[in-house]
């Protein structure tokens, strides 16, 4: 049986064919360390981003009914101790990397037309059995909003628990989520954006904030700055508690954000003391001390994430100017269905 192996890269190396060769190389696994998130701030582990990249390699097992080996480096998806990742092996480093540079890559034109579920290959060779030859999907193949993935494959991802997924989906259907992100990668139009800060708050925003680029009206991305006042009128009608999953310290937004809800205000210090005992009753004590109460482990990551999954609604920020939003909020809200409402408002 054939193997089709995904592997992650940094962006520097998203084009480079088998850059492992490189003495220099360094994997993306790098990517998600404690080290690399400021202080009360939360590592952007690209898990959206990830599981858009996993879904993409699904799709490619999908077109062969699955009659391949589909692989996935273990550092790369350390979410597999929570999460079970359907038609997927998740391998060692010295599995993934054997014999790998005599695999194929999966080329853009051939990979689109497997992502459209066309009846066969439009190039002489290829066979809807199983792939020709072992296989290489790269990250680059995952493009926001295009071919490569489907929305309904996320919903196919499960808990290695169940029973804790229902506990998580019960404790968090009392919620109105809203997903404020403006840390990592945020780009803005002006400075005034961030008037709302006050001067001493908005010179060290613009300071720490990793990756803050400015852009102009023609250059949107999904990781635009919206002010609070967008979040604020999204969530006016809204009743009941309101749980704020973000990336932000929370110098930058937890006093605005209690003033304007007061008790009905949550995020993830006031809840994960009694998510994770959820999780205590399920995972060792060795595994807890690793994972869960240590800066920056898989679970301490996921529970804004859980936040979003089971929200009783989901709220998401949006400007009409660009199509795409988040991808930590699209694969959220599709993994088990979220009632969601997407605003749109004008920057």
């Amino acid at each position: 049986m054939k193997i089709i192996r995904c592997p992650k890269m940094n962006d520097e190396n998203v084009h480079v064919k088998y850059p492992w060769k490189k003495s220099d190389y360094i994997e993306f696994a790098e990517h998600i360390d404690p080290a690399f998130a400021g202080v009360d701030s939360k590592l952007d582990a690209a898990l959206g981003d990830r599981l858009m990249w996993w879904n993409t390699g699904y799709n490619v097992a999908k077109y062969y009914n699955f009659n391949c080996r589909l692989q996935f480096l273990d550092k790369d998806l350390p979410e597999h101790v929570i999460f079970k990742f359907p038609h997927t092996e998740i391998v060692s480093s010295e599995e993934f990397y054997d014999g790998i540079n005599d695999f194929e890559y999966v080329d853009d034109y051939i990979h689109h037309h497997i992502a459209e579920n066309l009846p066969e290959f439009p190039v002489v060779g290829w066979k809807d059995t199983e792939p020709p030859s072992n296989c290489i999907v790269p990250y680059y193949h995952v493009q926001w909003g295009g071919a490569g993935y489907d929305n309904e494959t996320y919903s196919k991802i499960e808990f290695v628990y169940p029973e804790l997924e229902e506990r998580l989906a019960e404790f968090f259907s009392k919620f109105n989520v809203v997903h404020v992100r403006r840390w990592t990668g945020i780009r803005y139009i002006d400075e005034s954006d961030f008037d709302e800060l006050g001067e001493e708050k908005k010179r060290t925003y613009m300071q720490e904030a990793p990756m803050l680029e400015k852009v102009d009206e023609n250059s949107l991305t999904p990781w635009m700055y919206y002010k609070d006042s967008h979040y604020f009128n999204a969530l006016k009608d809204v009743d009941g508690p309101i749980y704020i999953a973000t990336d932000l310290p929370n110098k930058y937004y937890l006093d605005a954000w209690k003033e304007e809800y007061g008790e009905r205000l949550y995020c993830q210090q006031f809840i994960d003391r009694e998510v994770k005992s959820m999780f205590a009753d399920y995972y060792s004590h060795e595994w807890m001390m690793e994972h869960a109460h240590s800066y920056q482990g898989v679970m301490d990551r996921l529970v804004d994430y859980f936040a979003l999954v089971f929200a009783g609604h989901l709220h998401i920020v949006k400007t009409p100017k660009y199509p795409m939003f988040s991808s930590y909020s699209d694969t959220a809200r599709h993994l088990r269905n979220a009632p969601c409402t997407i605003h749109e408002v004008e920057l």
